[in-house]
């Protein structure tokens, strides 16, 4: 068989043939889907009624499907029977989706629901509203004022006088709403949930003033127009603490199984007090796993008990103010070991000091006084000797003097009985520093 080229004479047009009758064949395999038919929208949903005097606006969210075709405009029914029967009173024209009618009467019970409609008719209607009352609209509330209330997160309590409610109607509840610029815009209008002429508002930023109006609600649902404003509120700025000053000179004078620490006291700031303090101890200085929350007193000296005799602690001190201020902790104190000879104060060597004490083998009978003596031997040369007593578990420092090579002070007592007593002497600017033995006093009234 002999062939044929398509590239000689008629060969282009065999190939325009071959491809006509192609896209003829390609033609025949094309399926044509059939057009949908549109229907009815589906049912608006977020139903919101606002009664007013004859009046109610109402709002709501479009159908999620249109049904296919746009939406004309929306169907309103309304029932004065509970929704046994239902009546037309208008349709909206347009695709908005909030409406106002003033096709209801005051003082009558009404259910609203809306339906969507579309070129093709109208669809279902939405949930039924709550029962709603149109009336005259109430009075606004006299007297609105606001106090701030004693609380931590920025809270004013609201008061106001109402004004009566429309005739046939009561009031239910109210709104209130608060401005922090003079008016120029409101917040939110905040019900309170009561008919009671009381509200507190919380949660409101600290550092600004305030205003504050009301309207009222009848039990029908209708809000009243907003009362004159408050006179202006200020809540105030939290106020800015100021901790007390870090103690300083922490010494430590070691006794048996306990320590008596003394340190430079703090000061607190702003009018405040200092209230006590907080004293901690560790073996290293670094970490710290001994605590004693509270020294019980402003005093700047303390004796810490139940310690271990032969161990090394060092100590540090914390101001706690009476307005709740906390200061730093103190640097470490030098290492103090109970159980051993009594602790010096830093400085220069001194030569020995020696104490000893005698006291009165009696109390005075009235007023209860116990007089202590004293002597501290060799004499220091005048280098101030502070003195504190240890009595009633705790040291009270009596007087800072002099060295002489005596010492003499009156006790005022509050205890009767058999009392035990305990003097250290220091000699503030050496390393003088030395304890008496045990004195037992019995003090009678």
């Amino acid at each position: 068989m002999q062939g044929r080229s398509l590239d000689g004479p008629g060969g282009g047009r065999l190939v325009a043939v071959l491809l006509s009758l192609g896209a003829a064949l390609l033609a025949c395999l094309v399926v044509t889907s059939p057009a949908v038919a549109a229907t009815v929208p589906g049912a608006p949903t977020g139903l919101v009624v606002t009664p007013g005097d004859g009046v109610v606006d109402l709002s709501w969210t479009a159908p999620a499907s249109d049904g296919g075709s746009a939406i004309t405009g929306y169907r309103v029914d309304v029932s004065t029977d509970g929704g046994a029967h239902w009546a037309t009173i208008g349709t909206t024209g347009d695709a908005s989706t909030t409406a106002h009618s003033s096709g209801v009467m005051n003082n009558v019970s009404y259910l609203v629901r809306i339906a969507a409609v579309n070129a093709v008719g109208t669809g279902p209607e939405s949930a039924a509203s709550a029962p709603f009352i149109p009336s005259p609209l109430p009075a606004p509330p006299t007297d609105v004022s606001g106090a701030v209330w004693p609380a931590p997160d920025g809270e004013v309590f609201v008061t106001w006088t109402p004004s009566p409610a429309p005739s046939g109607r009561t009031l239910a509840s109210f709104l209130v709403q608060w401005s922090s610029n003079g008016g120029s815009s409101w917040s939110a209008p905040v019900p309170t949930g009561s008919a009671g002429a009381a509200f507190l508002v919380t949660q409101l930023p600290k550092g600004a003033t305030y205003l504050f109006r009301v309207a009222a609600k009848t039990d029908g649902g209708v809000v009243g127009t907003y009362s004159v404003p408050s006179a202006p509120v200020l809540v105030p700025a939290d106020p800015v603490i100021v901790p007390p000053t870090t103690p300083t000179n922490v010494v430590g004078i070691p006794d048996n199984t306990a320590v008596h620490l003394t340190w430079t006291a703090s000061t607190a700031s702003g009018g405040a007090q200092i209230s006590f303090y907080t004293i901690e101890w560790s073996l290293d200085g670094v970490t710290w796993p001994g605590h004693l929350d509270s020294t019980g007193s402003a005093s700047p000296s303390f004796t810490v008990t139940n310690l271990a005799n032969g161990v090394a602690y060092r100590f540090r001190v914390q101001a706690h103010d009476n307005g709740g201020a906390v200061g730093d902790f103190s640097a470490p104190s030098a290492p103090v070991v109970p159980g051993s000879a009594p602790g010096t104060p830093p400085g220069g060597p001194a030569p020995a000091t020696s104490l000893t004490l005698t006291a009165t083998p009696h109390a005075v009978t009235r007023g209860r006084k116990v007089t202590l003596s004293g002597t501290i031997s060799p004499a220091t040369n005048g280098v101030p000797v502070s003195l504190q007593v240890w009595r009633h578990g705790s040291w009270t420092t009596l007087r800072a003097s002099i060295a002489q090579s005596g010492f003499r002070f009156r006790l005022k007592e509050r205890k009767v009985g058999r009392l035990r007593y305990r003097v250290v002497a220091a000699a503030t600017a050496t390393t003088l520093a030395s304890t008496s033995p045990v004195v037992k006093v019995r003090v009678r009234d």
